[in-house]
């Protein structure tokens, strides 16, 4: 039968203090293009400036981006200009997903400056040309009110007379700060301003049939939209949508039905939603519990150990297919469950 997950994999904690945040001085900027994985800041002395990590949870708290000390001769790397106020944005990720669990999870703590003066410190990227390419960057930079010229990069490393430094408000797969949700929240509002009509009785399900790429996908995932079309849920293709179009969706409300991906992470634009996840495996990894929890969501994780059949392999562009045997079962329980959530 259709049930909830019994294993959630990794940190679920959500914490009401603010992460840590200090103005490093005389600190040396390691980019990935010179250190790899050891990209991160550095004092003097080589060992790294500890707010500038970006840790994972699972399966327990590590450093697959960074480093803690460096050997490199950090007086060979050149001063950045000192008539800026920097601040350090870390690893940007182009993925939907990581990029608003990541590197925007840093920006908690915006500094209210005049932007002529600020200058983001990134890694991770080839360029600032590379930071507005997708579509829901630039976005999110315009309601921040951001430039090209408010990055800085520095492909052969930098040395500062400051730099702020803002530790992460979300840690992937161990924990998240409240303020993170706040933040998000707040940039929710600021990129779709309008009032909307609230639809507390429709019901949305997030197809992937559209995609070219990905993890994992459902297999005869069109046959399984065109039944559940049919009994009045709405079929949307979240990637075909701008980011403006998917906060208004989200904004609008209802219950919201998903194959686990980064395309739920939207919720946390808006808060207070309700979600139902489709797992491809009993154990449910933590990252959309963590923004749920933070975003006081209402959400279910579900797996059918009988029904579903993950199998492993690259097809057409995904890593791995996920086979539900029996739809007809599926649909049948899949509205119980909704029926529950509504009724809340």
């Amino acid at each position: 039968m259709l049930q909830v997950c019994p294993v959630i994999y990794g940190g679920t904690k959500v914490l009401k203090e603010n992460p840590p945040c200090l103005v490093a001085e005389n600190v040396t900027f390691l980019p990935s293009v010179f250190a790899g994985t050891g990209a991160e800041l550095f004092y003097p002395s080589g060992r790294v400036v500890a707010e500038s990590l970006s840790y994972r949870g699972i399966p327990s708290p590590h450093l697959p981006l960074g480093a803690t000390y460096t050997e490199a001769d950090l007086t060979q790397f050149p001063r950045a200009p000192e008539e800026y106020h920097y601040v350090y944005l870390g690893d940007v990720n182009q993925h939907y997903g990581h990029f608003l669990i990541g590197a925007l999870s840093r920006l908690w703590r915006f500094p209210a400056l005049e932007r002529e003066k600020l200058r983001l410190v990134f890694t991770g990227q080839p360029s600032v040309e590379a930071l507005f390419e997708k579509e829901y960057m630039r976005q999110i930079w315009q309601a921040l009110e951001l430039k090209p010229e408010n990055f800085a990069f520095f492909p052969k490393g930098a040395r500062f007379k400051e730099i702020e430094v803002s530790g992460a408000s979300f840690e992937e797969n161990s924990h998240v700060h409240q303020i993170y949700s706040e933040m998000m929240v707040a940039l929710g509002a600021k990129i779709y301003p309008e009032e909307i009509q609230e639809k507390p009785n429709r019901i949305v399900y997030f197809t992937k049939e559209f995609l070219p790429n990905g993890i994992w996908r459902l297999q005869n995932e069109a046959v399984l939209s065109e039944g559940l079309r049919s009994l009045g849920i709405e079929i949307v293709a979240p990637e075909r949508l701008s980011l403006q179009a998917q906060i208004k969706l989200w904004k609008e409300g209802g219950v919201f039905i998903a194959t686990s991906s980064s395309a739920l992470h939207s919720s946390a634009f808006v808060a207070n939603r309700k979600i139902i996840v489709l797992n491809n495996v009993s154990e449910m990894w933590s990252n959309q519990v963590l923004v749920d929890r933070v975003s006081h969501n209402d959400s279910l994780y579900l797996y059918d150990f009988e029904n579903f059949d993950y199998k492993a392999g690259f097809v057409e562009g995904f890593h791995a297919q996920l086979e539900i045997k029996n739809q007809e079962r599926f649909v049948s329980e899949l509205l119980s469950f909704l029926k529950a959530l509504k009724a809340k």
